[in-house]
């Protein structure tokens, strides 16, 4: 394997013992799941008395904290030992996830973290996440609106303070507050032209999403089932499963789930009677109340909320299905 000696080296150096390396029996080999012998290159290691599998990560690899610990515990099943997962790279605050999740990873040359070896060595590049300020709170909903409205419908760069605000409907107080959140977190700065304000994000694209996906939240402040009403169906946008089905290639669920604003909600239910059912009847939909108006970000004739915001209300599902086509969806994400 290309890496070999950069792994062994690095393990060496750390723990002063030179770590061997064996090639994971056919015969267990077999009894993985085909994507799991598509995803990682796989190792028996012998390292202090104990054994570990080396799992190498694809450096194009897209795959959450979620996602690698759902498939760590299905090779862990068949073969019997502890996973590590091995990158080349790894942002920071992918890190930080797999730390708080406890699954074993190394960056050779940078990073170790084996819990189950009580070893954990810190990064030599670390310091990419600020800590001065609110910088470890996560963005308010206007603050992440924007930032998903600049990522998937159009460069907010151009536009000075005050046409942000004649597009936004925000008041200037509030994007100055938003902009004090982004510089918090230094995503970005702020650029003056005579009394002209502007915005200049310091990356882009799929770079700026990486930086700021540890800072957004899940958008869903509740769930709600009410009785199926063909006006409600079609006046919101799909959201949840629907909305990934839609997307990828998962399959919907029996429920239609639909998004829509908690004002929006609130209106809904004084205006038009809508009645609430504590279980799934076979004639429901399944609503999701958002922080922020799911409308504003899906495309123009679209009824199927954003990509990702869609993310981020599935990221932390536990079904390995739903995983995998999170992983498609920001695959075919045009950044």
């Amino acid at each position: 394997m290309q890496n070999d000696l950069q792994f062994i080296h690095y393990l060496q150096e750390v723990t002063g013992n030179v770590p061997e390396i064996k090639s994971l029996p056919d015969d267990l080999l077999r009894k993985l799941p085909f994507f799991i012998r598509d995803n990682y290159q796989l190792q028996i290691v012998s390292l202090i008395e104990k054994q570990f599998i080396r799992a190498v990560v694809d450096e194009d690899s897209s795959l959450t904290p979620a996602q690698l610990q759902i498939q760590s515990e299905l090779i862990q099943k068949v073969v019997g030992v502890n996973i590590v997962f091995e990158f080349s790279k790894l942002p920071a605050y992918l890190r930080q996830r797999l730390v708080q999740k406890h699954i074993a990873f190394v960056v050779p040359g940078t990073q170790l973290f084996i819990p189950f070896l009580v070893m954990d060595i810190r990064s030599k590049t670390r310091g990419t996440m600020p800590v001065n300020g609110n910088s470890k709170t996560p963005f308010t909903a206007p603050a992440q609106l924007l930032l998903l409205y600049h990522l998937q419908c159009e460069n907010i760069e151009r536009y000075t303070f005050g046409e942000l605000s004649k597009k936004t409907g925000y008041s200037l107080m509030t994007l100055s507050r938003i902009v004090k959140e982004f510089s918090s977190k230094n995503v970005c700065e702020i650029i003056q032209d005579g009394v002209r304000k502007y915005i200049k994000f310091f990356v882009q694209g799929k770079l700026l999403w990486e930086k700021i996906v540890p800072y957004l939240q899940n958008p869903i402040l509740e769930v709600a089932l009410i009785k199926y009403d063909r006006g409600i169906e079609t006046q919101y946008v799909n959201a949840g499963m629907t909305a990934l089905s839609r997307y990828t290639s998962l399959a919907d669920d029996s429920t239609q789930t639909i998004a829509l604003f908690n004002h929006t909600w609130s209106d809904l239910k004084a205006k038009e009677g809508v009645v609430e059912i504590q279980i799934h009847d076979g004639d429901s939909i399944r609503v999701e109340i958002w922080r922020y108006d799911p409308c504003l970000l899906a495309k123009r004739g679209s009824k199927t909320i954003d990509r990702l915001s869609l993310y981020l209300t599935c990221r932390e599902h536990n079904d390995e299905r739903v995983q995998i086509a999170l992983e498609q969806l920001l695959k075919e994400m045009a950044w």
